[in-house]
């Protein structure tokens, strides 16, 4: 991603110095997404801010539309919930317009995302499910895979133990598939939280600890609601097991495979699903 940087960097100084509008412009949203992914998102907002105005200035409709997608999720990740709601949505609008299917999909996936960090789980279930019927397993499935693990956690938040069961099977197999790690990190996640709330505290702590063990591996870092089921689960095994229980069985689920965390997952969803 740094590379990608000092490729965005020098491709502006270029355009900018032929007075290339539009490629200025495309230039200045491939830096601003780049500092976005680099986790710089403040400093991400004014490079796109200014490739906002120039595909408007050019009546660009397109590059409008993808400026404003890429422009709000700076805007999420500063906790400015409302404004990037706003700007996702005049982006799903145009997309629409143009017959965009799979920017659509893309933006609509974002959306849920947005109205679930807001709270707003169930509008972000019709969303997410809305993105969802327009994809299979092999139309689509990357993003396939990212909405049922997304669903997952929203019905898991909400209470609806059934909905989150079928939904991480379903996320397993689907990040499995297109060896998605963190997405599979993330159901396996959701499955210990489950197997807890069904009183599988033992069996929770170790499959947590294989998760965390992949985290750490990827350099990775837990989107805010997959943050906050983290939370949650470490304190309620703590609370249950007490510190040392929980800190040994973790420890012993960093040394698990991939498969004995899988078949670990599976019984722990079987046992909520009974």
């Amino acid at each position: 991603k740094t590379r990608r940087l000092d490729a965005a960097q020098r491709a502006l100084r270029l355009y900018e110095a032929v007075g290339e509008e539009i490629k200025t412009g495309d230039a200045l949203r491939e830096l601003g997404d780049t500092l976005r992914q680099l986790n710089r998102a403040q400093e991400a907002l004014e490079p796109l801010g200014r490739a906002l105005d120039l595909a408007r200035r050019h009546g660009d409709r397109y590059r409008t539309a993808a400026t404003l997608s890429r422009l709000a999720l700076p805007q999420y990740y500063l906790g400015d919930i409302e404004t990037a709601r706003a700007t996702a949505e005049e982006a799903r609008r145009i997309l629409l317009s143009l017959g965009r299917e799979r920017d659509v999909l893309v933006l609509t996936l974002n959306l849920a995302e947005l109205e679930g960090s807001d709270g707003n789980f169930e509008r972000a279930i019709d969303l997410a499910q809305q993105a969802l019927s327009q994809t299979s397993a092999t139309t689509f499935a990357a993003e396939r895979s990212t909405l049922l693990a997304n669903l997952s956690g929203y019905f898991l938040t909400l209470g609806q133990i059934d909905d989150a069961i079928l939904f991480t099977r379903e996320a397993i197999v689907a990040s499995r598939e297109r060896q998605e790690t963190i997405l599979l990190a993330i159901s396996l996640q959701r499955a210990a939280l489950i197997g807890f709330s069904r009183g599988q505290a033992s069996e929770a702590a170790r499959l947590l600890g294989y998760v965390d063990g992949i985290f750490e591996v990827k350099g990775s870092v837990r989107e805010p609601l997959e943050q906050r089921e983290y939370e949650r689960l470490t304190a309620a095994l703590r609370e249950r097991l007490g510190d040392d229980e929980e800190t040994l069985l973790t420890a012993s689920g960093r040394s698990l495979s991939e498969n004995e965390a899988l078949v670990l997952a599976s019984s722990l969803l079987d046992v909520a699903s009974n």
